[in-house]
Order: C-alpha cells, then structure tokens, then sequence
C-alpha cells in the first residue's frame, strides 16, 4: 500500500515526465546517455509490451510502451544501489524522490538537445536497416545470375589447380630425395638393384592418393 500512495504522489509530483512516451530506441538511447553520465553497472533489457519497470543489481526491465517517468524512476533505483542501497532498506522513500527529482530536471535542461540527438540516431538507424537490406536483396538476386555461378566454378576450379601445384612441388622433393638416395646406395654398394626413380616416384604418387 505504501508503495502505491508512493507511485500516486510521484507521477503527480512528475506527471509531465509520465506523459512523454518513448520508443525502445529513445528509450534506450536516454538510457544509455545516463548510464554514462552517472556512472551505474546495470544495463537495459525489455520485458512484453506491457507492464511498468523494475531495478536488479544487474539490469533496469522496462516494458516496450514505456515512458520518460517510467524510465528515470528505475534509473533512480540504479543510482541508489551504487551509493550503497541494500535490499534491506526501503526503496521509495525521500533520498529516491530527490534523485528522481534530480533526473527530471537534468532532462528538462536538455530536451531540445536529446530529442535532436535521438531523431538522428533513428533516422541513422533506419538509414543502416534500409542499407543492410537492400545488400542482402542484390546479394540474393545476384545468386540466381549464371554470373554468380560462374564465378564460384572459376574459384572451386582455382582451389584445386593449386592443391594441383603444391601436391606437384612435393612430388618432384620426393623424386629428388629418390635420386640422391638411389647414388649414394649404388656408391657404398648397398643396392644390389637399381631402381628406377621414376617408377618409385609413381609408386609413391599412388601410395599418398594424391
């Protein structure tokens, strides 16, 4: 009951705060901007599209048709909990409506400046999204093309031509190591019969599989 004569007389006290709605991205971006300002550990995560706020020791939860009052109340928590609050102390009590009242003002002195800011981070995020998707429409369309066909052919056919060159280098190392070996045998008297070098290089091609 105390708690609701509490919210009562807060979106009284703030009720032009209560009535500013937000979108997720402006609320986000407010968020974020306080989050560095006041320098709190919690961050920022979405519950349904209903429901108010609440605080943790790890995150603010917000519904998605939040508000300013909304936003800046479980701020206010996030602040108490830095300067030491603990679950064992009340949460709604002179010290909360102070910093709320504090967070209004803040963000009374700096409407203009963050309804600019966060019209151009939308509009910069919607450019990105319309950017992102048109790639992946000339990207999808480009993979029916026999252009697109045709270019991985050439670059399956250019990875094999050069496992092709590199199996090629290590059989000619071998038939040089066969060669070298073949003369010193004969020379010390160890090999009772020549061996043919291009026939043990093949012996040896078929032997590794390559």
């Amino acid at each position: 009951m105390a708690n609701l004569v509490y919210y009562k007389e807060e979106r009284e006290q703030f009720k032009d705060a209560f009535a500013t709605k937000l979108s997720q991205g402006e609320a986000t971006y407010i968020f974020d901007r306080l989050k560095s300002r006041y320098k709190f550990s919690q961050h920022l995560i979405w519950r349904g599209r209903h429901g108010g706020g609440s605080c943790s020791s790890w995150r603010v939860r917000l519904g998605h048709n939040t508000n300013l009052g909304t936003l800046l109340h479980e701020i206010g928590h996030a602040i108490q909990m830095k300067k030491g609050k603990t679950d064992k102390q009340k949460w709604h009590t002179k010290k909360h409506r102070t910093i709320m009242a504090r967070l209004v003002r803040f963000m009374d002195s700096r409407t203009t400046q963050y309804q600019l800011a966060v019209f151009a981070n939308n509009r910069r995020s919607e450019e990105e999204i319309a950017q992102r998707n048109e790639r992946k429409a000339a990207k999808e369309a480009e993979k029916g093309s026999p252009t697109y066909k045709l270019n991985k052919l050439k670059e399956i056919e250019s990875k094999w031509q050069r496992q092709i060159r590199i199996s090629s280098n290590r059989l000619k190392k071998v038939q040089r190591r066969i060669g070298i070996w073949t003369r010193k045998a004969a020379c010390e008297g160890d090999l009772p019969q020549m061996i043919d070098p291009l026939q043990a290089a093949n012996d040896l091609w078929n032997e590794i599989g390559v």
